[in-house]
């Protein structure tokens, strides 16, 4: 019996350590109009080009606008899947584009999160790269 808790507890023991480098991510779909001003008016500046945009207002929340609404050499692009998550102090987003015939366009709310690197698409960045909101 002993033997079995000491087997429980060690378990734990690597489960907790093992999951220690990572923390959760909270995330918000936000519709464009639910941004408040300041945030509306750097996604109309991102309107016009496809990409990922990274920002981040005065108060510290990051966002993640996803554009791609505009047709590319008669082709339109979309966006499958969003994926982030954050693993050793790096934001880790992956957004890849796909010839589609609908548009996307999507925002989100990253809830205030330390990190130093950000990956976009397997392409590191470095925190201060972010594009400040104002």
């Amino acid at each position: 019996m002993r033997s079995i808790r000491y087997i429980i507890s060690i378990c734990l023991l690597v489960f907790t350590i093992g999951c220690g480098n990572e923390s959760s991510l909270r995330l918000q779909y936000m519709d464009i109009g639910e941004t408040d001003h300041t945030v509306s008016k750097w996604v109309e500046s991102k309107y016009l080009r496809n990409g990922v945009y990274l920002g981040r207002d005065t108060k510290g929340q990051l966002y993640v606008y996803i554009n791609y609404r505009n047709e590319e050499g008669h082709s339109k692009f979309s966006v499958s899947s969003v994926g982030m998550e954050i693993k050793n102090k790096k934001l880790i987003i992956e957004a890849i584009p796909l010839v589609s015939d609908h548009s996307f366009e999507k925002i989100f709310a990253v809830g205030n999160v330390k990190f130093n690197k950000v990956e976009l698409n397997r392409q590191e960045l470095n925190a201060d790269q972010i594009e400040e909101i104002r």
